[in-house]
């Protein structure tokens, strides 16, 4: 009977040809300068980030940044509350006024506050679950506007009917 496998000899043969054939893309131009820009550059920051002296936090600040930074604010800010749920203004009110900031989905609001806090946007079913309003002025500074009723939230939507909620 015979051996369908192929022999070692042949193996090692078809090995040189490739090494040769990748070590000829990596010295392409292009691909070189690809490759120590992302690959290279990202193992370097990760490699820095761990030894430094950040705090878990600290690294989830830098590496998701505004966004992490607004949701920890407002878990901090309204620890109090319990089972919270936060009305967000929409991206598209922020790109169209100049403002340097863009709010997660509640999904990934959610992620960032560790399960604490929901979010909602103005065109959620649950939106009337809110019980504050979040506005971000162009300076970036942060308001948390209690929503005590439903005409609260009304007047809310009134203001921002013309802004599409989107990232």
């Amino acid at each position: 009977m015979k051996d369908n496998h192929p022999n070692k000899l042949r193996r090692r043969l078809l090995l040189i040809p490739a090494l040769l054939l990748a070590v000829l893309i990596l010295k392409l131009p292009l691909v070189s300068d690809w490759f120590k820009g992302r690959p290279m550059n990202y193992y370097e920051e990760f490699k820095a980030t761990k030894l430094s002296e950040l705090t878990e936090n600290g690294m989830r600040e830098i590496r998701y940044g505004k966004q992490y930074v607004l949701a920890n604010m407002l878990v901090q800010a309204l620890a109090k509350d319990t089972n919270v749920t936060v009305l967000l203004e929409p991206n598209s009110y922020y790109r169209e006024n100049g403002i340097d900031m863009i709010v997660p989905e509640p999904i990934v609001f959610y992620y960032y506050t560790s399960g604490k806090m929901k979010a909602v946007w103005t065109d959620s079913k649950a939106l009337y679950d809110a019980k504050y309003f979040i506005r971000i002025s162009r300076n970036l500074d942060l308001s948390i506007v209690p929503l005590t009723s439903r005409a609260a939230i009304d007047t809310v939507l009134a203001e921002y009917k013309n802004y599409k909620a989107t990232l």
